[in-house]
């Protein structure tokens, strides 16, 4: 099967913390090209990018904390497409416990839409990237900027390219919308996640 032009791609990268606790990152991209491009080049293309930011946050991430899997659905053509494993992430690799679930660093994504902006908790990192006052630290920080990088460059995927942004899902007289993210602001201090259930959260 096959992507479409300006067919809208959901992505969930899905994590996991010492086997209780899932940690789920969701992530929108819209296909682009002059002629249509075949599912597994799209389906590598996310898992490809995915897999090269996570790449910079690992060394803050515990030694059981697991990258699980990659999962894709064609939101336009209301479809799964095949599930990806991480092509080279598996465990994090920073020494000593986790902060407390709840605490994460929020990257805020700009896009060219008034009222529209992504918002991207990082998954849980280990104590050392804080530094009291509830401030995180540099090196924690530069990471997650090459993070958000990674994030919004294009992403090639032959014969056109995904971008990535937020996606508003039609609804009654509200038509469907998608807005590229053009550039992001990375937190300092710690934030809080409300989650659903106790140890999910995005």
């Amino acid at each position: 099967m096959s992507v479409e032009s300006n067919d809208v791609i959901r992505v969930t990268a899905r994590m996991n913390h010492a086997g209780i606790s899932a940690v789920q990152n969701q992530y929108h991209f819209q296909y682009r090209g002059v002629s249509p491009a075949g599912d597994a080049v799209v389906e590598a293309a996310v898992a490809g990018r995915l897999d090269a930011a996570y790449t910079f946050l690992i060394p803050y991430q515990e030694t059981n904390f697991v990258y699980s899997d990659i999962q894709v659905w064609n939101v336009t053509q209301d479809r799964p497409m095949v599930t990806q494993s991480w092509p080279t992430l598996t465990l994090g690799t920073g020494n000593g416990a986790m902060l407390p679930l709840q605490v994460a660093l929020l990257v805020l994504f700009r896009t060219p839409v008034a009222r529209s902006q992504g918002r991207k908790y990082l998954p849980p990192s280990i104590l050392a990237t804080s530094i009291g006052g509830g401030l995180f630290s540099q090196a924690y920080i530069d990471a997650a900027f090459d993070w958000a990088d990674e994030l919004v460059a294009s992403v090639p995927a032959t014969p056109g390219s995904l971008a990535i942004g937020n996606y508003r899902y039609p609804a009654e007289g509200v038509p469907a919308r998608f807005a590229d993210w053009i550039n992001f602001t990375v937190g300092q201090y710690a934030r809080t996640q409300r989650r659903r259930v106790f140890g999910v959260g995005q």
